[in-house]
């Protein structure tokens, strides 16, 4: 068979810029059924500035190649054509007319590749230097034809993008002279393709042409890949020979280059344009964030379009309560398919947290089949991320994700390192905000569950139909409220169902001060009563009488039940030290002080100043942190004024800790939180500071473990409250909580209760009456009462049936 693969090409090869540039290049293709690492917190930038570092190395070395390429052509002519061991003049006439010829002709040829090299080094992208080289590739190799097949990655096909005659014909990767050269990566050189055991003729009756000789040469990226095929057929005088064999060889590495420098260019501007599309899609999260929760998912799902091709893109929310997945996407045929988290792609990305990119066909189809089924869709390729929330895990706790995003059928065939990247960015900065509407979703979900209408937003504590008109005392001046104090109240105090609402501000205040003195926190701290008092007097002052809810009652009923649960639980006592103990009071009766019986969601809507002074994350919770120190920093209420300086730092921050925890966008970090810990340590602060937030926390959901009668109480407070802010919500022109809507409907109201009680409140109370079981037996009891009774008016109100219990 007369087929050369010419050994001048491999030489010539030895120079050649992937073997030269050592760097590893990014994006390096892995296989596609594997799943990508996801470290906690890792983000590498899609942005263009390693990109351009390695464009700008290529061009230099590249540059720094054109004295090895003088050198290999000028060795090549001596070592070919001029070799000295030859005697000149024992040449006839002709063999030295020959040797002129071939020399001048290498002479010739060098400049012209020279030129050709100098002018593909100015242009800036594949396109203008392609057409520059063809032209070149007819003058030096003196052929019929010159094509180029461009290799495409989506179809496995080489494409031909620029000939004479032939521009878009396809060919087979494992077809043909052009396919054996892409696939080998060898220069093969034809000399007649009736003797050649692989020459595809299909081509040649396609375009009636008939192809006699053949010049392959293969060109190689950066990263040494075939990325495509320069064809010379038909040399016009003769066959192709050596010196073409070397000449096409530097054509196609110009041609290499020229892929090379346009690739990493448009790669560059890309890594712009999708670093640019992301900065506007962490805006456009921005201004979200105040949306309802289905409104704020789909928000997600329709922005992540914006920075990844894919046919379909949705969000599905991780609950752990019922280990299942939400899909919350408004599509016609997603919405509200749940998903078991041990079933498919979405299911793996949800347990394990890491990232899985498929990319083969087949195997994405059989991964996501649970997914395919319900959808009633057809799987190609798939690409599924986590999503965490910006709060940090407790050390040796692995963080689970809340959601997940899933991306399918990549426009380009599969999904690439750069929209793994551009999505893993794109999942943190969502995660941020979805962070805080978990407990959003669980209310919304538990509604949804019970076959009610979609609750967007619920971001209060306690519900239950009544109607109640607040009574409250006046607020009281300095110095008066321990005259006269009722004395016989003090055997009641340490009660779990103390009638609060049955005494006075003064009483309230009294028994304030002994839940401190219990403790003797005054004496051993060295607090100045007349301090504390004063302290006292101003935050009962600062609560707002005419909050239904919010108001000095609920502050001191937290107190109380936090006060209860230290004082009772011997295992507990053993954890807590005193100022463990003063904080967690402290935080309890200030945790809502100056509230302004309007919502989280109300404020950051309304834009008001302390939405914008906390970047509306627990905009209360940190305002009335706040408020606290304020409060303190006045000498007259300086109940810290004996610390030293380092315990002030200490007891400020667990004040702080306590009172941002009874934001409920934390409850389940909480309740995951707790779960790992099985017995508490008194010599791990960690252990302590998970104690000191979780009790307040839960005295902050305390309501529903009083007495029915007081339960009930405290839910017609909270309704009252609701009712004032759809009002205020209406005036000013804002959206309508949709819950709201629903207000003066007893049957929802009780199964909006209800399912609080089961997701929220049992779920905490539990763990820890199984951690500390001496105080709670009361509480846990009443809290089942409480609950059968939601469900009995569930039944007889609205015929939704259900269970019998939560938490047997």
């Amino acid at each position: 068979m007369k087929t050369r693969i010419s050994n001048s090409f491999k030489k010539l090869w030895s120079f050649q810029p992937h073997n030269v540039i050592v760097e590893e290049p990014e994006g390096k293709e892995e296989n596609s059924s594997k799943e990508t690492s996801n470290k906690e917190g890792e983000f590498l930038s899609p942005g263009p500035g390693k990109t351009r570092a390695r464009l700008a190395s290529v061009a230099s070395q590249t540059r720094a190649l054109r004295s090895a390429m003088i050198d290999n052509l000028n060795s090549k002519a001596a070592s070919t054509f001029l070799d000295e061991s030859v005697d000149i003049e024992t040449l006839s006439p002709e063999e030295r007319r020959e040797r002129l010829r071939y020399a001048s002709r290498v002479q010739r040829d060098f400049h012209q590749l020279f030129k050709l090299f100098c002018e593909v080094e100015q242009c800036t992208s594949a396109e203008s230097a392609m057409p520059v080289i063809i032209q070149y590739a007819y003058t030096l190799l003196k052929a019929d034809r010159v094509s180029l097949f461009r290799f495409e990655q989506s179809s496995q096909d080489l494409v031909c993008e620029y000939s004479k005659d032939i521009v878009g014909t396809r060919v087979a990767l494992t077809s043909g002279i052009v396919g054996k050269c892409a696939t080998t990566g060898e220069l093969y050189n034809i000399l007649d393709t009736n003797e050649c055991s692989f020459f595809n003729s299909d081509v040649d009756k396609q375009s009636s042409y008939t192809t006699k000789s053949v010049l392959c040469a293969p060109i190689f990226n950066v990263q040494g890949h075939v990325v495509a095929v320069l064809e010379a057929i038909n040399k016009i005088e003769g066959c192709f020979d050596a010196t073409d064999e070397y000449v096409i060889g530097l054509i196609a590495f110009f041609a290499g280059d020229a892929f090379t420098k346009s690739i990493m260019l448009e790669d560059a501007q890309a890594a712009t344009r999708k670093a640019q599309r992301l900065l506007d899609v962490v805006k456009a999260l921005g201004t979200a964030r105040s949306e309802g929760l289905t409104q704020f998912i789909e928000k997600i799902a329709n922005l992540a379009y914006q920075v990844v091709e894919a046919d379909k893109v949705s969000v599905f929310v991780v609950d752990t309560l019922h280990q299942e997945l939400w899909c919350t996407t408004q599509d016609n045929v997603l919405q509200g398919v749940r998903l078991p988290m041990t079933e498919g792609v979405i299911g793996k990305v949800a347990t394990s947290g890491s990232i899985i990119n498929l990319r083969d066909k087949t195997e994405s189809a059989v991964q996501n089949a649970s997914f395919d089924l319900k959808a009633n869709y057809h799987t190609e390729s798939v690409l599924c991320l986590p999503i965490f929330d910006d709060k940090p895990s407790r050390p040796g706790i692995k963080k689970k994700p809340i959601a997940v995003l899933q991306a399918l059928n990549s426009a380009k065939g599969s999904f690439d390192e750069d929209d793994v990247e551009i999505l893993k960015a794109f999942c943190k900065e969502a995660g941020s905000a979805l962070g805080s509407k978990s407990f959003e979703f669980a209310f919304t979900k538990a509604h949804i569950d019970s076959r009610s209408q979609t609750v967007d937003f619920l971001s209060s504590f306690y519900e239950q139909s009544a109607h109640f008109k607040p009574t409250l005392q006046r607020r009281i001046s300095s110095g008066s409220w321990m005259t006269g104090a009722d004395q016989r109240h003090k055997t009641t105090y340490n009660t779990w169902g103390l009638p609060v609402f049955s005494f006075d501000t003064r009483i309230l205040l009294e028994a304030a001060t002994s839940f401190f003195t219990h403790f003797d926190l005054l004496e051993k701290l060295n607090i100045p009563k007349r301090k504390f008092d004063h302290f006292l007097l101003d935050v009962m002052n600062l609560y707002n009488p005419t909050n239904p809810f919010h108001n000095f009652y609920h502050a001191f009923s937290v107190l109380h039940v936090t006060f209860m649960i230290i004082s009772t639980t011997d295992a507990l006592g053993q954890v807590l030290n005193l100022h463990d103990i003063f904080s967690m009071l402290v935080a309890a009766i200030c945790h809502d002080v100056d509230h302004p019986g309007v919502s989280n969601s109300y404020l950051i809507k309304t834009k008001d100043e302390r939405a914008l002074m906390y970047n509306d994350i627990s905009v209360l919770e940190n305002y009335h942190a706040a408020t606290t120190f304020r409060l303190l920093s006045n000498e007259e209420n300086d109940i810290l004024v004996n610390f030293t300086d380092s315990d002030k730092i200490k007891i400020r921050k667990m004040i702080i800790q306590a009172i941002l925890s009874t934001d409920m966008a934390h409850h389940y970090e909480m309740l995951a939180d707790l779960e790992k810990v099985s017995k508490p340590s008194k010599e791990n602060p960690e252990d302590r500071e998970l104690m000191r937030n979780s009790i307040v926390h839960m005295a902050d959901l305390s309501a529903q473990t009083m007495p029915t009668q007081l339960a009930m109480s405290w839910g017609d407070r909270v309704i009252s409250e609701f009712k004032t802010q759809a009002e205020l919500e209406k005036s000013k022109g804002v959206k309508l909580e949709p819950f709201f809507a629903s207000l003066e409907d007893q049957g929802e109201i009780a199964k909006l209760q209800l399912n609080f009680v089961d997701i929220f409140v049992i779920p905490l109370w539990k763990i820890l009456s199984e951690m500390f079981p001496e105080p709670f037996a009361e509480a846990m009891s009443n809290l089942e009462q409480n609950r059968q009774t939601y469900a009995l008016a569930c039944t007889e109100l609205s015929s939704v049936s259900v269970v019998t219990t939560f938490y047997e």
